[in-house]
């Protein structure tokens, strides 16, 4: 009646996840601040009764269960107190809940991890501007699909934004210029289409960047007959300078294999 903290990851429990977890303090007694069973072999479904410690629950952590499936309940968007919320590398489906980060819920949340649930789909919701807390958002490898909201640009404390691996399309937007405090921007491997914008100059913070092809190539076409191969995502790990480097280079048109090589054909004999 009166736990404050349940910890028990890094264990081998298997089995379902009780729904009665989230009765713990029911009656009123003690407040339920953190739970935390990531790193075992649990399935089952996330408890919508969670909801009830919405005035004290600070941490949620069920990450490396694998197992896990289901929705995201809708009721935990109430959660005010929420800072932490690990759900990356399990099982689960469907689509974010509509009302992440509207209506004053989630107001203190600072890290969420979803990754690692290739079953999650849909758009992310315009609501998500909303956690204006957030310092970390991770949402790499799902299914996530549509254009980048706007409302994004108002997370400005974020210190990471990774969005890569998914079915994200359009053109990135440019209040993206607005996270001046983000260290890593990740949007590999979408269908992002135009050019970066240029108000990422304004991240003054940018310690590594991540991109598609399709915005590489200009630089890869221009950068005074440099070549970067074309072997994945991390041969184009880049520093913010490095980026703004390679886009205001005014250079001649690079050098194409015959003008390269071709003085080797003018040779004999062995080398």
């Amino acid at each position: 009646n009166n736990i404050e903290v349940v910890s028990l990851r890094n264990n081998a429990l298997f089995g379902e996840l009780p729904s009665q977890i989230g009765s713990l303090n029911a009656n009123g007694v003690g407040r339920l601040r953190e739970l935390s069973l990531s790193d075992n072999r649990l399935r089952g479904h996330l408890p919508p009764s969670l909801a009830t410690h919405a005035p004290s629950l600070e941490s949620f952590d069920v990450g490396h269960n694998r197992l896990l499936s289901g929705t995201l309940p809708s009721s935990w968007t109430s959660l005010p107190a929420l800072q932490v919320l690990y759900l990356r590398n399990n099982s689960l489906s469907g689509t974010l809940p509509a009302g992440m980060g509207a209506g004053g819920g989630l107001q203190k949340l600072r890290y969420l991890e979803l990754w690692g649930n290739p079953k999650v789909s849909g758009t992310l919701p315009q609501s998500l501007g909303g956690l204006t807390g957030l310092l970390n958002l991770d949402m790499q490898g799902l299914r996530l699909s549509g254009t980048l909201p706007t409302e994004i640009g108002r997370l400005t404390q974020l210190r990471s934004l990774r969005l890569n691996d998914n079915k994200l399309s359009g053109s990135l937007p440019t209040q993206l210029g607005n996270l001046v405090h983000l260290e890593t921007l990740d949007v590999w491997n979408n269908t992002f289409s135009g050019d970066m914008p240029s108000q990422l100059g304004q991240l003054i913070n940018l310690r590594l960047l991540y991109l598609p092809n399709e915005q590489l190539l200009p630089l890869r076409l221009h950068y005074c007959q440099h070549r970067l191969p074309n072997l994945g995502k991390y041969s184009y790990r880049l520093v913010r300078d490095e980026y703004y480097r390679f886009a205001s280079a005014i250079c001649p048109e690079p050098f194409d294999t015959l003008s390269a090589f071709g003085t080797l054909a003018q040779l004999s004999g062995d080398v």
